[in-house]
């Protein structure tokens, strides 16, 4: 496959991970917007090298062999921050997190919170409808971007953890900020040229 074929396959089978998600609820509206899911995930990888790609592709592809949902377990580990006491309840049925893992997830965090925060107050009328960035500035019941990004680590193996790191590493080295580069490509997929476009338009 080449890379973009690739991309758009990764995003196809979270997809289908996605609508097998059961919330108590029932569906949530963000299952019935392939649309959106599309644009979400796609401008994701679109800021990611095929080096990364390749990792993340062989862990959702391990993941399907296996019968396991990582879209699933991803919201499941969000629940601790969001729903400490049902997340007491389903802990012990999600794959344990290696401690060699928890120390990457926690050094990608604490460079990705950075560059969430500078996306935030450089472009203060596109980023208005995005998540909090830390867990503890989220209203009660709502994941914070931090929240978010730490259960989608969380369903990461050991390889794609290390790729990604050094990935950022290398990108923060080049002064470049990878939460930029991802919403360049989403602001792209939505008619504007670029974030400053999208600032000046939302600013009307």
């Amino acid at each position: 496959m080449t890379l973009e074929e690739k991309r758009n396959y990764m995003v196809q089978l979270e997809w289908d991970f996605f609508q097998q998600v059961q919330n108590e609820g029932g569906r949530a509206d963000c299952q019935n917007t392939p649309h959106t899911f599309y644009i979400m995930r796609k401008s994701q990888f679109d800021a990611w090298p095929e080096t990364l790609i390749n990792c993340y592709l062989n862990d959702l592809k391990k993941a399907k062999a296996e019968g396991r949902n990582p879209v699933m377990e991803k919201y499941a580990w969000m629940m601790k921050d969001t729903a400490p006491q049902q997340f007491k309840n389903i802990c012990h049925l999600l794959p344990a997190v290696p401690e060699e893992n928890q120390s990457i997830i926690n050094q990608i965090l604490q460079i990705q919170l950075t560059w969430m925060e500078e996306y935030k107050a450089a472009y203060p009328k596109v980023s208005s409808g995005n998540r909090a960035v830390k867990k503890e500035q989220a209203a009660a019941g709502n994941a914070s971007f931090e929240t978010y990004l730490w259960g989608e680590l969380c369903t990461y193996s050991h390889q794609t953890l290390s790729v990604y790191l050094d990935y950022i590493k290398e990108l923060a080295a080049a002064g470049k900020n990878l939460v930029l580069l991802t919403m360049e490509y989403t602001v792209e997929k939505y008619g504007c040229r670029n974030l400053e476009e999208a600032e000046a338009w939302k600013r009307r």
